[in-house]
């Protein structure tokens, strides 16, 4: 089973797993994304660890940050949904 941490990180590294969050967001279905990816998390232990991956490093990459807080693109100029976006749509 994984963690967050380590769901997290390979969606941080995977433009494909971003896509496919992407995807299940726009569904409703993240917590089905977190088990598919064997991570038994619930949307509130991922909120809870996204807020303090978010407090905790204030040095994240701008990559980092975008995807955690969300970033200015909506989605609509680049297609890219931030994980900070898809979490907040989600609930």
């Amino acid at each position: 089973m994984k963690t967050i941490q380590e769901l997290y990180n390979e969606v941080m590294a995977s433009e494909a797993l971003k896509e496919e969050l992407k995807e299940a967001s726009q569904k409703g279905k993240v917590e089905e994304f977190l088990k598919q990816h064997d991570c038994n998390a619930t949307m509130d232990e991922l909120m809870s660890f996204l807020e303090g991956v978010q407090s905790e490093d204030e040095d994240l990459s701008l990559d980092e940050l975008e995807l955690v807080a969300g970033g200015a693109d909506d989605g609509k100029k680049t297609g890219y949904c931030y994980l900070g976006d898809v979490i907040n749509n989600s609930l």
